[in-house]
């Protein structure tokens, strides 16, 4: 599978790498494999229940083991474009919502995932069996490891979102140029609520069915 350059999510942008240099930080619930925290499904159409919260990193160890994990979306999105069928040339982007669950098989550095959708997209177009490229961040949940504090002074400050340690956040677009390592967010529990906050304050979580 060729792994895309760039891939619309909502809104839609490209897909940047996403960063593992966050800092690491001491989690009560942390319970040594990865699985930090058990809740409800996200709100949204598609199946609800329990999740297990997995970090990037330790869900990287599993992909590299061979291993599927079945997870939420928590961003609405599309994936990369794949043939529609075998006999033509024409291409398709597979729409996934938020609350649907994902099967995903591999991660790629440069901001995606290889997955099949666990429902039926899009009538006839394409089953639970084809694979295609989903933006990261349309699955990725980012809990904040470090607090931050927009000066009243900062040029921006009133763009900015601060972040409290703990804080359940959602990445919807990173910011290059003078702004890299910054990005555009928003609260998990209230989308209203969003802003510009660094990267190096939040750690990448997959919220896993079952």
């Amino acid at each position: 599978f060729e792994i895309p350059r760039e891939a619309p999510c909502s809104p839609v942008d490209g897909a940047p790498t996403i960063s593992s240099s966050a800092p690491s930080t001491n989690n009560n619930n942390n319970n040594g494999n990865g699985l930090v925290f058990v809740g409800s499904a996200p709100a949204g159409p598609g199946p609800s229940g329990f999740f297990r919260e997995m970090l990037l990193e330790r869900a990287q160890e599993l992909f590299a083991s061979h291993r599927t994990l079945a997870a939420f979306v928590v961003l609405d999105g599309r994936s990369a474009p794949i043939p529609a069928d075998r006999d033509s040339d024409s291409s398709i982007s597979v729409p996934i919502q938020r609350g649907w669950v994902v099967n995903l098989s591999e991660y790629s550095p440069s901001g995606f995932f290889l997955g099949s959708p666990a429902q039926q997209p899009i009538m006839g177009a394409i089953g639970p069996s084809r694979q295609a490229w989903f933006p990261a961040r349309c699955f990725l949940r980012f809990q904040a490891v470090k607090n931050f504090r927009p000066e009243s002074s900062w040029p921006n400050a009133s763009k900015m979102m601060p972040l409290q340690t703990g804080d359940q956040v959602l990445v919807k677009r990173h910011l290059v140029g003078d702004w890299k390592g910054w990005v555009v967010g928003s609260s998990h529990k209230d989308q209203s609520v969003s802003g510009i906050f660094p990267e190096a304050n939040i750690k990448p979580h997959l919220m896993l069915s079952g």
